[in-house]
């Protein structure tokens, strides 16, 4: 498999019914961002991020759920943030497309069901870590942070989320 192999089976993918958590590390062993997901489809989702915010998605209707309380609005977009760039591989900055901060150099490695590649953005290197059974970036790694997603939750914890979306 090549670079232009990996990149259109990423774009191609839709994720039904994911579930996981998520974190972000910076170089400096700062933890980031952390926390865990249900993905039924684009219009009902639900992520949780430790110490922050409760983020989900009833048909179109978003809402937020920090210590300022609920509030709510409508949209068809994503919010900006973990872990969607690895849960759903096309946003993720790495194709060399206009407005991508990073691109696909070569793959270095391929297993049964994973497949790394290395990045480049100008003379900065990362790489990034593929799992082809669930669809998914399992790592993304840059000079600056590192992010990562782990498919599965525990029966309580994706109850948990669920809940959000009845």
């Amino acid at each position: 498999m090549d670079t232009i192999e990996l990149a259109k089976l990423m774009l191609a993918w839709e994720p039904v019914g994911a579930s996981g958590s998520f974190s972000s590390v910076f170089s400096d062993g700062h933890i980031g961002e952390r926390g865990t997901y249900l993905f039924l489809d684009m219009r009902r989702w639900a992520v949780r991020v430790e110490g922050a915010a409760t983020l989900w998605s009833t048909g179109g209707v978003q809402h937020v759920k920090d210590a300022g309380g609920t509030s709510s609005g409508t949209t068809a977009e994503l919010p900006q943030r973990p872990p969607w760039s690895l849960l759903i591989p096309r946003l993720a900055v790495i194709y060399g497309r206009p407005g991508d901060d990073w691109t696909l150099d070569e793959v270095c490695a391929t297993a049964e069901s994973t497949v790394e590649a290395s990045l480049s953005s100008g003379v900065a290197k990362g790489h990034v870590v593929v799992d082809l059974s669930e669809r998914c970036i399992v790592e993304l790694a840059t000079p600056a942070w590192t992010a990562s997603a782990h498919p599965g939750l525990a029966l309580a914890d994706r109850r948990l989320l669920e809940r959000l979306l009845v």
